[in-house]
């Protein structure tokens, strides 16, 4: 569909190669057309003109003041059009409102001061108990699989982990270096914080890489009382029971315990494969004042 203004020239609006012929010149002197398609959202601008044939000085003047007015008019058009585009996708006002359960503000064990995350210059990562609770983790190296950089890399019957291109294991217990062979049952895992880069310095210098060390976060007492109780199966005769006692030993709480304990039990795709654990993990937490 095109439309036309005055005569003479025809211009046809492509998005690839827009250009313009002229057909004659035998009445340009009285009259310029200029046809360009109505609903394109493709403007004449840097249209490529082709000329030829042009018999003397005298008509190529008239012609170059032609495309001079070609160029004013899709100006004007491609004004009008954006105008009327803007008007056409103005957007009403979009509230969305959320709570990420699963974000912490901050961790005391990643720069060693309770500092907030925004607040400090380290590549810190953290994944919390309410995550793990939430996506039902029943081993460690599928927590770290939220965290960038960091992907498992087995050794045997240890987990190894590659952060940031070097390998490394979960070596750090609450900040304190606790080396261990095995997988730790998550269960007993409040929080993990990954610290990327050579910020794990911070840690020492025995067990650290330069692509960041993994800290385990246990769970501790808390002043409340509280029992949790899972149940969990799956394909291969997996079998899961976990617990999670939390109690007050006095009514001023000034003495706290908590026990946490997990029974697995699974078998493999092969025929000799066999995985039985049992984890039990006690915690108690006495206060008392300073004077």
């Amino acid at each position: 569909m095109y439309k036309s203004l005055s005569y003479g020239v025809l211009c046809q609006n492509t998005p690839v190669a827009p250009c313009c012929y002229i057909h004659s010149f035998e009445k340009l002197h009285s009259m310029v057309s200029v046809f360009t398609e109505a609903d394109s959202l493709f403007p004449m601008i840097n249209a490529r003109l082709i000329l030829s044939n042009i018999p003397n000085y005298n008509l190529m003047k008239k012609v170059l003041f032609s495309i001079l007015f070609i160029g004013n008019y899709v100006a004007s058009q491609a004004q009008e059009k954006d105008s009327t585009i803007l008007k056409n996708t103005d957007l009403h006002e979009v509230i969305i409102r959320g709570v990420n359960n699963s974000a912490d503000v901050s961790s005391e064990y990643t720069s060693r001061i309770p500092l907030k995350n925004l607040e400090n210059p380290q590549v810190t990562h953290s994944v919390n108990s309410k995550l793990i609770l939430n996506r039902n983790y029943f081993v460690q190296y599928n927590m770290l699989s939220n965290v960038t950089g960091v992907s498992p890399s087995w050794a045997g019957v240890s987990p190894y982990y590659t952060v940031r291109g070097f390998r490394t294991r979960s070596n750090f217990r609450n900040g304190i270096l606790g080396y261990v062979a095995s997988d730790i049952d998550p269960v007993n895992i409040a929080q993990l914080d990954v610290v990327k880069g050579p910020s794990g310095t911070l840690f020492g210098s025995s067990m650290t890489v330069f692509g960041g060390v993994i800290n385990r976060v246990t769970v501790k007492p808390q002043d409340d009382n509280f029992t949790s109780i899972t149940l969990a199966g799956g394909n291969n005769n997996f079998q899961r029971a976990t617990f999670d006692v939390n109690t007050k030993l006095d009514t001023e709480s000034k003495g706290l315990m908590r026990i946490t304990g997990a029974y697995t039990n699974k078998e493999s795709f092969q025929d000799q494969g066999v995985y039985q654990n049992l984890f039990l993990a006690p915690s108690l937490l006495i206060r008392y004042p300073i004077s």
